[in-house]
Formats: structure tokens, sequence, C-alpha cells
């Protein structure tokens, strides 16, 4: 609560807008990095991880795009054999953040609107019988 009542005061949102810049400068965290990581775990092609026989690659071999999209690895011997699991990033959830990105829902938004007040005009003949406030 404190937190939110201090960045109010423009000194205080300016520094820790300007610690926050450096420390993505020090990170080389950018825009385009981030929608880079993103875009990975939104595109991955899970054919990838296998060779073309159907077995997996080992993970050192795997190129860097399919790493970027693992979120874990289960590696386990038994009898002698070594398997492991891997789980991916969550697509959807990817998709969901490119999609805000590029604005699509507000796009897909607005096209929906157009088309619903086209089809209220069309059916009362260019007159609205909703209630309006005045």
């Amino acid at each position: 609560m404190q937190a939110s009542i201090l960045l109010r005061y423009p000194k205080v949102s300016a520094a820790v807008a300007e610690l926050g810049k450096e420390q993505a400068d020090k990170l080389e965290i950018t825009s385009e990095a981030v929608l880079l990581q993103v875009s990975r775990m939104a595109f991955v092609d899970v054919r990838r991880l296998v060779d073309a026989t159907g077995k997996p690659i080992p993970l050192h071999l795997l190129p860097d795009d399919v790493t970027a999209a693992i979120q874990d690895v289960v590696i386990k011997n038994e009898g002698g054999v070594q398997t492991y699991k891997v789980r991916l990033c969550d697509r959807n959830s990817a998709l969901d953040k490119l999609m805000k990105h590029l604005g699509l829902y507000e796009k897909d938004n607005r096209q929906t609107g157009n088309a619903i007040g086209e089809l209220i005009a069309a059916v009362h003949g260019g007159g609205s019988r909703l209630p309006t406030k005045e």
C-alpha cells in the first residue's frame, strides 16, 4: 500500500523507472528479446524434439529456439535405460500475449461491434428500438 502511495510522486516514479531501465540494460532485456522468447514458446515445432526415426534428440543438441520453449525436463534412469519427459511452455498463453501485443483483440472487437451494429440497423430499418440514456 505504501508503495502505491509513493509511486504517485513524480520523482519517486521516475527513480523507480530509471532503476528498472538500468537493470534491464544490464541484463540486456529488450522488448525484442521478450517478443522473441514468447514467439518461440508460441510457435515451437515439437517434431524438432526427435530425429527422423522418432528417437528423442539429446537435450544438449536441441536448437536454442526449441529449448527456449521447454518449461521443464524430468530425467529418469530405470533398468539402465535413461528416459526424459519434456514439458513445453503453455502455447495458448504465449499466443494470447502475442495477440494482445499486436492488438488483435481490439481489431476483432471493432469488427464484431460493427457487424452487430449493422445487423441491428438492418433489422430495425435503420432505427434502433433499444433504450438510450438521455
